[in-house]
């Protein structure tokens, strides 16, 4: 009963998931279409400010709330009160902080943006200790159909506003509903509700458990909105936007597969006590998140040009370098993505955070070094950071369990070859046809095409297991 709960609960949070990017970037796509670059811009630094406040009101209660095994009403109430207290302060600091911000920035607008948007804190901050309750009950259906609700409504609303001309608030009135009938639909169907109590005693062992995960969420959080940083006071809020639209897709792309690999790679290595079975699994999830992820980012990088016109079109054609910067750094990340799963795995908690210490400060070093040579430079840095990050992840593996590189590399290989061929064909089609949706279908068809037969030619292991994984279930189903 309880594994169907678990099964159960994974679908829903997994359909939610899903269902909120996908219409997400569509409602992206179109408002991008409507909404000039700068509109972009002003929100992105907005959002850099919006979300490390929201880390204290997301992060470490509600965590704590899940992870106490006998919380009960009063736990619950007692960090409500907590959460939603902190997060009308957060609010107050940001109304008041919001034209020394704006000045910083030197764009006068960013002070009412920020006041407006900045309503998200007590939102979510109620969402927060809602969500930790359903988390804790499994029920992870009423999440999906609230963030289902939330997500078309406020697509609704943005793109209204924007075929209206209201430009940069539209993609803040978006935000805002968006977050307001998410919290507000969850609210409405939750059993729970929080109770006028408060008990400082219960309030006491949570925090003091919530606070470690706080500050590791808030510093990882600061760190990823570093480059978004340094763009936005360096340079316009245009170039800005740029870098964010460039990056979206295929973060959006490389963000999935790599949490869906985590996901099954933490366990897996963990219940391994056979130092050869770790190897044999890392081997061969190397070899299948390759075989995967480089045809999805070498293709990008050949379409970037006509993906960009097609989608958003050619007023975004400065976001095309940023596409394929992000495509390379997700390549290289590929590498590195297993060791990882595998530090955590051998219980050296130690090593991991002394290692991610090393790594945080080299990257920030690099990024300010970058500041002087442009923004592309400050986008290959993305690059730089996941070369480092394969080379000092490289160490501890080798000590503790074992690695060989050539090896390693050789895995990788095949699915590498494969996609630079496809790369390369379909780039010659950019001279046959002229229509720029005509070509992209075309390349996207062809080169999934070449990369199939590559694969059947050479009986590639990757996707003869994949290949027999789909028949059986077809047979099952």
């Amino acid at each position: 009963m309880k594994g169907n709960k678990i099964v159960s609960g994974m679908m829903w949070s997994f359909s939610e998931k899903i269902a909120a990017q996908v219409v997400s970037v569509v409602v992206s796509i179109i408002l991008a279409r409507l909404l000039m670059p700068d509109d972009y811009g002003v929100v992105a630094i907005v959002y850099i400010f919006t979300v490390i406040a929201e880390i204290f009101v997301t992060s470490g209660l509600g965590t704590a709330l899940i992870q106490k095994k006998d919380a009960d009403d009063t736990d619950f109430s007692t960090l409500f009160w907590c959460n939603l207290i902190l997060s009308l302060i957060l609010y107050l600091v940001l109304f008041f902080l919001a034209p020394v911000i704006a000045y910083f920035y030197d764009n006068a607008l960013l002070t009412s943006v920020i006041r407006v948007l900045g309503i998200k804190l007590p939102v979510s901050a109620v969402n927060s200790i809602q969500y930790a309750y359903v988390s804790r009950k499994m029920e992870f259906r009423k999440f999906f159909f609230a963030t289902s609700i939330g997500t078309v409504v406020s697509a609704v609303v943005g793109i209204s506003m924007a075929y209206s001309g209201f430009g940069v608030w539209s993609l803040v009135a978006q935000y805002l509903t968006n977050s307001v009938i998410d919290t507000s639909v969850l609210f409405l169907v939750n059993k729970w509700h929080p109770n006028f109590v408060f008990s400082i005693q219960r309030a006491k062992p949570l925090i003091k458990y919530g606070w470690k995960i706080l500050a590791t969420d808030f510093i990882g959080t600061v760190f990823n909105q570093l480059n978004a940083l340094i763009i936005g006071k360096a340079y316009t809020t245009a170039d800005l936007a740029y870098y964010t639209q460039g990056n979206k897709i295929p973060d959006l792309v490389n963000n999935n597969i790599n949490s869906s690999l985590s996901a099954v790679l933490f366990p897996a290595f963990s219940l391994s006590n056979d130092i050869e079975e770790i190897k044999r699994i890392r081997r061969k999830c190397l070899m299948i998140m390759g075989y995967v992820l480089f045809p999805l980012m070498f293709g990008m990088i050949a379409v970037a040009d006509k993906m960009i016109i097609v989608l958003m079109t050619e007023k975004w054609l400065p976001a095309v370098p940023f596409v394929r910067i992000s495509c390379i750094a997700a390549v290289i990340g590929v590498l590195g993505t297993t060791l990882i799963q595998e530090i955590k795995a051998i219980g050296r908690s130690d090593v991991t955070l002394k290692i991610e210490l090393l790594k945080k400060t080299i990257y920030i070093i690099i990024a300010i070094i970058a500041i002087r040579y442009g923004i592309e430079a400050i986008a290959w840095t993305l690059v730089i950071r996941e070369i480092i990050a394969f080379c000092f992840n490289v160490y501890p593996v080798r000590n503790y369990i074992g690695f060989d590189f050539l090896i390693y590399i050789r895995d990788a290989l095949p699915s590498l070859i494969m996609s630079m061929i496809m790369l390369i064909s379909i780039i010659f089609l950019d001279r046959l046809i002229k229509n720029n949706a005509l070509c992209l279908t075309v390349q996207i068809l062809v080169g999934g095409i070449i990369y199939i037969i590559l694969s059947a030619i050479s009986k590639n292991e990757s996707f003869i297991y994949l290949k027999d994984i789909l028949k059986h279930k077809i047979i099952r189903g």
